[in-house]
């Protein structure tokens, strides 16, 4: 500009009424390019210009407040520039590029570790940075930690028109404390805060970037296995939760499908699981994320019952901060009902007979739910007035079935479903039963009292069995020489049990009167023990008895009486209350 050759760059706080911040008097710089479109145009050639101002005083205060900072260049005929000049005022510039870059942020039970960049035109003059946690869902701050700023070269090469960005970088490590602990727990969403202030506690003025919140409420799950082993429930799989940080303790709980309520808890062997973390990279701990428990059943009262009562089961994978798995915690339920356990059941009942002194009963039954049980009993029943008559374990040792293993392969634990129970006769409750003629029934129980056969069980009613019988046969009914009547025979019946006293009556069938009677000595019969094995005594059934001759047993002959022979077992001795009789056919017999 001609008769003007001193050259300022000026600049001016536009927000502060165009207050002078700093000027700097330049060099012309030699401008081909400038003379190439502007040629008509006085000096164009040289009219560069290059000035570079301290930040420092009234301009780093203007930056620092992001006001807008207006450069003007100036050519003036005076040495100070303030009098005779002619300017340009460029466009205003607020000099607030904020940048940042969050590179690590990873949660761990000991807290948590950031670390990135951070490079603001507005650092200018704001000498503590901090790094700041913030509970985004609560809106409220969880720790706050001063840092030192670390050379990054690299920032600077990509913001070198950002203040300080070869001096952006940052590294903070946050401990655990209670308000980081309960945002993990409650699945809050985290935020970190990049702060340059004046204050050296972390406020004052400030200018912050807020990194993008990240939520903490992932939680997956998957059951790979629920199966029975050697009385072992076995559960295995795994469950990833960004809350396992903060809660390290792995559970797994059974529930009751049927009644909803919890049967069994175990704390499970946590195991590495590099596949989960490849399916999910961003949930925490993912890689420690295995299970595996085991529960022994029949050690676990309310899983024994469960399974006994044939319901189904449902599981519950939990992380918990109290090693009783209660407290804080973060829970995975499993959709999928289980039931681990066979509910086939087969069985036979192939003997139920009297041998002797004793009802014994053989067989076999098998039931997948006896996988829960502890010990088999066999019951003795009387179905007619409904109540138990006796009742026995069954050993281990004596159950070994192995055909039955074989035909029904598979029912879990067919192979020691046999039974073979006796009950002793005179036992009061059987003996009268059989003396009413009930009808007995066997019942096999699998329970898990082993001491009583109480408790939780599964069971099977055989069919009721009647062992009324009442057998008998006259071998001898004669008149000896002497005009006595021999009798003899046998008379074999199962309700002769608890009646002791043994009596032959003659009888006059055609008068409908008593002629005599005698108490009968139980003679031994072999042949009908062979023939009737599975009734009452029958070995002790016969009888041999002489009735003297009578005026009354005489007249009956002669006049051609049907007599008849009636054999007796009483309960009393006078044989006229409680008994169970065999009336033979009647005959006339030849003097």
């Amino acid at each position: 500009m001609r008769g003007k050759n001193n050259r300022y760059v000026i600049l001016l706080d536009q927000d502060n009424g165009n207050a002078e911040l700093a000027r700097q008097q330049v060099s012309a710089v030699s401008r081909p390019d400038v003379a190439n479109v502007y040629g008509d145009i006085y000096g164009a050639n040289n009219s560069g210009f290059n000035a570079s101002f301290a930040l420092n005083g009234s301009l780093a205060d203007a930056i620092a407040n992001g006001h807008r900072i207006q450069a003007i260049i100036r050519y003036t005929s005076s040495n100070d520039g303030n009098s005779d000049y002619n300017d340009h005022w460029f466009d205003g510039v607020v000099l607030n590029q904020n940048v940042a870059n969050m590179e690590k942020l990873q949660v761990s039970q000991a807290g948590i570790h950031v670390s990135g960049w951070h490079a603001a035109d507005q650092a200018l003059d704001r000498q503590y940075h901090y790094v700041i946690l913030f509970d985004a869902t609560t809106k409220k701050e969880i720790s706050r930690q001063r840092v030192t700023l670390i050379n990054r070269g690299d920032v600077e090469r990509a913001y070198n028109n950002v203040y300080n960005s070869g001096k952006s970088g940052f590294s903070a490590d946050f401990v655990m404390n209670d308000a980081l602990r309960a945002a993990l727990q409650n699945g809050d969403s985290i935020q970190v805060i990049s702060r340059y202030t004046d204050d050296k506690n972390g406020d004052g003025n400030r200018v912050d970037y807020w990194f993008t919140p990240q939520a903490y409420n992932q939680n997956q799950a998957y059951l790979e296995d629920f199966s029975i082993y050697n009385g072992q429930l076995r559960v295995t799989g795994w469950h990833a939760s960004d809350q396992s940080v903060v809660e390290p303790n792995q559970w797994i709980i059974l529930l009751d499908s049927q009644t909803g309520r919890e049967v069994a808890r175990s704390k499970a062997i946590t195991t590495k699981r590099n596949d989960v973390l490849a399916a999910y990279p961003n949930i925490l701990n993912a890689d420690n994320s295995g299970f595996v428990a085991n529960f022994d059943i029949a050690n676990t009262p309310g899983l024994r019952a469960a399974i006994l009562a044939g319901h189904s089961l449902k599981a519950v994978a939990r992380y918990s901060d109290d090693n009783g798995g209660e407290g804080h915690r973060s829970d995975y339920w499993f959709s999928a009902v289980q039931t681990p356990y066979s509910t086939q059941s087969a069985q036979e009942l192939e003997s139920f007979t009297i041998n002797g002194n004793q009802i014994e009963a053989s067989g076999w039954y098998a039931d997948g739910r006896s996988v829960a049980a502890k010990a088999m009993y066999v019951i003795l029943y009387d179905a007619t007035t409904n109540r138990e008559l006796g009742r026995q374990q069954i050993a281990t040792a004596d159950r070994e079935r192995p055909d039955i293993a074989s035909s029904n392969s598979s029912i879990a634990n067919a192979g020691v479903s046999g039974f073979k129970a006796s009950f002793a006769i005179n036992n009061g409750s059987i003996m009268q039963a059989l003396k009413n003629g009930d009808r007995l029934q066997v019942v096999a129980r699998y329970t898990d009292d082993d001491q009583n056969g109480e408790g939780n069980y599964v069971q099977h009613f055989f069919d009721a069995q009647s062992f009324q019988s009442n057998n008998a046969y006259l071998d001898a009914f004669r008149v000896n020489s002497d005009g006595s009547i021999q009798v003899s025979g046998w008379h074999a019946s199962n309700q002769t049990a608890g009646r002791p006293y043994h009596y032959v009556i003659l009888y006059d069938a055609t008068a409908g009167r008593e002629i005599t009677r005698k108490v009968a000595e139980n003679v031994q019969r072999p042949d009908v023990q062979k023939a009737y094995p599975s009734v009452y005594n029958s070995l002790n059934s016969g009888f041999n008895i002489n009735f003297a001759s009578s005026a009354t047993i005489q007249r009956a002959i002669s006049e051609g009486h049907n007599l008849q022979v009636i054999d007796r077992y009483s309960a009393t001795k006078d044989d006229n209350g409680d008994y169970v009789d065999y009336w033979f056919a009647p005959r006339q017999l030849a003097q």
